[in-house]
């Protein structure tokens, strides 16, 4: 793009978006492929992903791995969850919820070989990805943390 200067990372992008250009929309989730089901701006995933990054960093998550277990919903939640990885510097790891056997298989094997010491996830995702870290042996160092999103466009946490 002319005129704009050039970005070494994600984040200093969206930092500079966040400050310059706070109203104008980051993302757009289409539900059935083209009509607008949520909007979000640059500073609202700006906050969303430094509240998601505080309390990644509470946890000592720098250099650490997150799955990030999001349906197709869950696409604006996902990009927070992502960009707050990003700010905190852990590492993430996103898959979809699983939805029969196989699936919970595979993300247990996705929890398993990633090392991950988080799962990030949207407040109506079951807790399969609790579910498929019990059945493996990694349940006693995963923690779950859900995110909701509420209109007034901050983040809010339960453990």
């Amino acid at each position: 793009m002319s005129g704009e200067k050039d970005y070494s990372t994600l984040v200093e992008l969206l930092q500079y978006r966040s400050q310059h250009q706070s109203n104008r929309t980051a993302y757009t989730f289409l539900a059935d492929g083209e009509n607008e089901a949520v909007s979000m701006t640059y500073q609202q995933l700006d906050l969303q992903a430094k509240v998601i990054a505080c309390s990644l960093q509470s946890r000592q998550m720098a250099g650490n791995t997150a799955l990030l277990v999001y349906p197709y919903d869950g696409g604006l939640e996902f990009i927070a969850a992502f960009f707050g990885c990003l700010y905190a510097n852990a590492i993430a790891v996103p898959c979809h919820p699983p939805r029969n056997r196989h699936a919970s298989q595979d993300l247990a094997a996705r929890l398993a070989s990633s090392q991950a010491k988080i799962v990030l996830t949207t407040k109506n995702t079951p807790t399969q990805a609790q579910k498929s870290a019990s059945d493996s042996r990694t349940a006693s160092r995963v923690a779950n943390y859900r995110c909701s999103f509420p209109s007034y466009g901050l983040a809010r946490t339960k453990y």
